[in-house]
């Protein structure tokens, strides 16, 4: 493969749609895969008061990746602090379900493909 047709591939996973993850009593909701650009924004956010909201208004969206909250409004993170934990939890989990950090919770979600296995033996 070509430094060419590899950057391509690469690139093509840009832009990766929403995914439903069911949410106890909150039913389905879209989470937007966070984008390097998503993770330096969060990690620019100089208002610690804003942060967590910030990050929630960042991933929650619809099925066509309309966010539902707008991270640069200041009623809209308003609205977002005032959610009681257990909402930010579930929100929270749903996030880490949508962003595999480690390799075995990639292929869980059919991110990635499982590392192939030598089957002959010496």
């Amino acid at each position: 493969m070509t430094k060419d047709e590899l950057r391509a591939k690469v690139l093509a996973t840009a832009n990766p749609k929403p995914m439903p993850v069911e949410m106890e009593g909150l039913g389905v909701v879209y989470v937007k895969p966070l984008t390097v650009g998503d993770i330096e924004a969060l990690n620019a956010d100089t208002n610690p008061t804003l942060r967590a909201a910030r990050s929630i208004a960042r991933v929650l969206c619809t099925e066509g990746g309309e966010l539902l909250f707008n991270p640069d409004s200041p009623e809209d993170l308003f609205e977002i602090n005032r959610l009681p934990l257990n909402t930010i939890t579930l929100i929270n989990g749903a996030v880490e379900k949508v962003n595999a950090s480690t390799a075995t919770e990639a292929i869980d979600l059919g991110n990635v493909s499982p590392p192939a296995t030598d089957s002959s033996s010496t």
